[in-house]
């Protein structure tokens, strides 16, 4: 017995409001039936309906989806009635059995003629069937004499071979839109300082809707998307000098980059030049008055060594003073030059008798 039920008026929408395929992105595909041309709405009638598109008869591209990643987006045309839509994936086992896996989260529907669209997020794999569960009172659009449903009045179980309880040759108006996982093709830059902050472009495909990128499992400083072939992601800081994967995680999969990423250690800092060599003086001292002995003391003080000694008037090297030096107090001389010193008695020379 079938379970949905037809109005009696077909709505007919413009192509332009029902191709889904405009808005998706060109690496993306969509399983189902193209929703443009007429529609016959029909409501669930029991608890709930299950429907699978078992043959497109040439309505639409891919009746199963041809890879794997993530569903991201649904539509559904004519659902006239208010009521909630999920998508189940499946693999088709016979003709019309499945075994059935993922439930999307359900979504609340809106009475329209039209065409809505859901995002969603559900894996799918290579070679997956999709199903759209309604829940009771809610309907879709039909379209009879094309392709073959296969349709079931429950949700089927999580796992086990369900076998449709009604098969037709007609179309449920729904479809889905698949991201296939993503590949990662080159890396712009493939080495940088341990510290980070390296800008590397990732090339690849099916890079929308990223999630995550890591280099050696730690997560990027931060990330764009450019395109749906592009992104930019900045290295993070990396403990030690080494090589690591860089891959890419998106709603879809994840892809692992063909090149690792060389983190290297910076360049040891260059040595300070060493300080200049200090120039050692002898800054010869003021002699003046000193006697020898106390002008020896003031030159070695200066780094200067005591020259020759010139006694004048009866001076003495103990009780002489100095009275001129051979080098101008202040002089500066190299270390251990030798330094003349005349000496002059201090007491006054003795007045020779005038002659008479």
């Amino acid at each position: 017995m079938k379970l949905h039920t037809r109005s009696l008026i077909a709505a007919v929408v413009a192509t332009a409001a029902l191709c889904l395929c405009g808005s998706a992105s060109a690496a993306n595909v969509i399983v189902g039936p193209s929703l443009t041309g007429s529609w016959e709405p029909g409501e669930c009638v029991a608890t709930s309906c299950t429907f699978v598109n078992d043959e497109l008869g040439g309505a639409g591209t891919y009746v199963t989806s041809p890879v794997t990643g993530a569903i991201v987006r649904f539509s559904v045309v004519d659902g006239e009635t208010p009521g909630q839509y999920r998508l189940r994936t499946a693999h088709p086992v016979a003709s019309v059995a499945f075994v059935f896996s993922r439930w999307s989260a359900p979504v609340a529907a809106v009475p329209t003629v039209g065409v809505q669209s859901f995002a969603t997020s559900l894996p799918v794999e290579a070679g997956q069937a999709i199903g759209l569960s309604m829940s009771g009172g809610s309907s879709v659009g039909f379209r009879e004499g094309v392709g073959r449903l296969a349709e079931w009045g429950s949700e089927p179980p999580e796992k086990g071979q369900s076998l449709a309880e009604f098969s037709a040759v007609e179309l449920a108006g729904f479809n889905a839109e698949v991201q296939p996982a993503p590949t990662i093709t080159s890396l712009g830059a493939t080495s940088g300082p341990t510290g980070g902050g390296t800008s590397v472009t990732i090339a690849g495909t099916d890079l929308e809707n990223v999630t995550g990128v890591s280099f050696g499992g730690a997560s990027a400083a931060s990330f764009k998307a450019e395109s749906e072939g592009q992104l930019t992601a900045v290295a993070p800081a990396n403990a030690a000098a080494a090589s690591v994967s860089v891959s890419v995680t998106t709603i879809a999969g994840k892809a692992i980059a063909p090149q690792t990423f060389k983190y290297e250690a910076p360049p040891a800092p260059a040595p300070p030049p060493p300080p200049p060599t200090p120039v050692a003086h002898c800054i010869v001292p003021k002699l003046a008055g000193k006697k020898l002995e106390a002008a020896k003391k003031a030159l070695v003080a200066a780094k200067c060594k005591l020259g020759t000694v010139k006694k004048l008037d009866g001076a003495t090297v103990k009780t002489g003073k100095v009275a001129g030096q051979g080098a101008k107090p202040g002089s500066k001389l190299t270390v251990g030059a030798k330094v003349a010193v005349t000496l002059k008695s201090p007491k006054p020379a003795a007045k020779k008798p005038a002659k008479k």
